[in-house]
């Protein structure tokens, strides 16, 4: 992936432009990169075009927090249902 896309890709439906030959919606990364934040981590994303690409989800050693929903998302808990 081409080092100036990848701010870009962490946005839903965005995708590199030499993922032509790659199934996909542009979703992972964005979905990967929201939960990360979520319980207080980060992705990081490091790519040299022609070499490959890294990614690399961060996530704190912590004990048990309340965790915040994403935005958008509704969490039933104890419903049973």
């Amino acid at each position: 992936m081409p080092a100036n896309e990848i701010d870009a890709v962490i946005e839903p439906t965005v995708r590199g432009s030499n993922t032509d030959k790659v199934n996909g919606t542009g979703l992972g990364l964005s979905l990967v990169s929201r939960i990360a934040a979520a319980d207080g981590g980060r992705l990081d994303i490091e790519g040299v075009e022609g070499s490959g690409t890294k990614a690399r989800v961060s996530l704190p050693c912590a004990g048990p927090q309340r965790r915040k929903p994403l935005p958008g998302y509704r969490i039933r808990l104890g419903t049973g249902r």
